[in-house]
């Protein structure tokens, strides 16, 4: 059963937590954070030491989800993407729709964008973190 959703007051903006992951979920995301994939491990070498003063988590559980990498103060999500066929896509779609109920961004990038390019994502991350932090609360999504 999915925990019920409680919404905190951070810095200026309501944020949903969860009430309490379960043990199970708790356990997974650990699993997770062990056997990151090579993509995984790549960009969370670029963010484990903040980026543009934001703090980064990795296998986050939110409403019941584990996504790859979040970041509280500015509610941004980034999910890494694996092979792609349609049920994925599918499933990537609910998921996004279930964070941005929760008034959370979410960043896509593919695992070959990460490995190839990790410049370019990077720009891309440090543009968003950047409007992120300067946007005024209610503007925010």
């Amino acid at each position: 059963s999915m925990s019920r959703m409680r919404r905190r007051l951070i810095g200026s903006r309501w944020v949903a937590v969860t009430r309490g992951a379960t043990a199970e979920k708790r356990a997974r995301s650990l699993e997770l954070r062990r056997d990151m994939t090579p993509a995984e491990r790549v960009l969370w070498g670029a963010l484990r030491m903040r980026r543009r003063g934001v703090r980064f988590r990795r296998q986050h559980v939110i409403a019941g989800l584990i996504v790859d990498f979040y970041a509280p103060q500015i509610g941004l999500v980034i999910e890494v993407d694996g092979a792609v066929h349609d049920v994925q896509i599918a499933e990537d779609m609910s998921r996004t729709t279930v964070l941005e109920a929760l008034r959370l961004t979410v960043v896509r990038f593919r695992n070959g964008e990460i490995l190839d390019d990790l410049d370019i994502v990077i720009d891309r991350l440090d543009t968003t973190i950047d409007a992120m932090r300067t946007a005024p609360p209610s503007s925010r999504p």
